[in-house]
């Protein structure tokens, strides 16, 4: 069974822009600036919790507006910015505001088991 489009090329280009638009959007309705993710703590709870939420519910909005137009250049559009988006957020996370460098988990919880709790 083939899938046919039930858009123009013209409406199809249109509404996979207006889908990345909307994609945008939610992130940065969701998540805070590069800026200010760069300068918190690495590997942070909140940051990573906001990052999932804003992934599901732009896979959740891509999902709904591909099924119902149907097209192929939509999903692509929006699927390959949900993955930009969500690879830049991942990075900003992970970062350390003092040295620039990528953190790991495991870093980060070897340097909290050595703080002394007496």
């Amino acid at each position: 069974m083939a899938i046919k489009s039930i858009l123009k090329p013209e409406g199809s280009v249109l509404l996979g822009g207006v889908t990345v638009l909307m994609v945008l959007a939610l992130y940065g309705k969701t998540l805070p600036n590069t800026a200010m993710m760069h300068a918190t703590a690495a590997n942070d709870v909140n940051l990573e919790a906001g990052r999932k939420k804003a992934t599901i519910t732009a896979e959740a909005l891509l999902g709904t507006i591909s099924l119902i137009t149907r097209d192929a250049n939509v999903f692509i559009l929006g699927g390959l910015t949900i993955i930009a988006l969500d690879w830049h957020t991942r990075h900003a996370n992970s970062t350390s505001p003092t040295t620039g460098e990528l953190v790991s988990d495991a870093q980060v919880n070897r340097q909290l088991s050595v703080v002394s709790v007496a």
